[in-house]
């Protein structure tokens, strides 16, 4: 039975916690579809320069300027945690939530290349937060 029809009558064990993990996976890869399956192989990012270049663009600044701003942009965003999960929070509403969920389209996959580097548990966190979004 697909995810996206999943009844609340029945037992999810892929989401208790006091379960051992092997069969949480069990039980969570055998409720998903072929398609569910492939859509975790596929992998997203947000790509933040274009986003800035098209603003900025859009403000008919010229290209040196251009690169200047997402230059500065960068540095101060990749370096404040807040501002990056602001962003990233903003922007999976803006742009996931409808294609992926509301569509009924399970391809959220992998996030790769994240904006900065995050420890393994900031990667867990953010991997957690988004999951729970997303669900």
């Amino acid at each position: 039975m697909s995810l996206s029809k999943q009844s609340n009558a029945e037992k999810l064990v892929y989401l208790d916690s006091t379960q051992p993990v092997e069969n949480r996976v069990e039980d969570l890869l055998g409720k998903m579809t072929l398609e569910e399956k492939i859509g975790q192989l596929k992998a997203k990012e947000w790509p933040l320069r274009k986003t800035f270049s098209k603003l900025f663009e859009a403000e008919g600044l010229s290209q040196g300027k251009r690169k200047k701003l997402e230059g500065l942009f960068a540095k101060i965003i990749f370096g404040e945690r807040d501002i990056l999960e602001a962003m990233s929070t903003h922007f999976w509403r803006k742009h996931y939530k409808e294609r992926v969920v509301e569509k009924g389209k399970y391809s959220v996959g992998q996030l790769s290349r994240p904006l900065r580097p995050f420890s393994p548990k900031e990667s867990a966190e953010l991997a957690n937060k988004i999951q729970k979004f997303v669900v």
